[in-house]
């Protein structure tokens, strides 16, 4: 019975931590105002909130694979609660007026349902 308990746990939060998603992003500056952006698309097949941003102290923003702006923050603690549909999204964080370079990860968890 132990065995079963601990099986049934190890599995349940094996799908809660795949549920997760981390979106990642990164832009440095450039020559002439030629920045260079890198983000994955992150795909998420139902309703996510935002609940942790690290970096990006000058802001960031979300948009969608194709380049549709979804959100811009310029205050990451605003951004937490924020819902993303289900969808596949980029994000980038805004660079600081004295800094060459800045990084972003935007933490989504699922929208529990009630």
């Amino acid at each position: 019975m132990k065995k079963l308990v601990f099986v049934i746990l190890v599995f349940s939060l094996a799908v809660e931590a795949q549920s997760q998603v981390v979106a990642q992003g990164s832009q440095t500056r450039g020559v002439n105002s030629n920045a260079q952006l890198k983000a994955v698309p992150v795909t998420i097949t139902s309703d996510h909130e935002i609940y942790k941003v690290e970096g990006a102290e000058a802001g960031f923003w979300i948009e969608t694979a194709s380049g549709s702006l979804v959100f811009s923050f310029f205050n990451p603690r605003d951004a937490v609660g924020k819902i993303l549909h289900k969808g596949k999204y980029k994000v980038y964080p805004n660079l600081p007026s004295n800094g060459n370079k800045s990084e972003v990860k935007v933490y989504l968890r699922p929208v529990s349902k009630k």
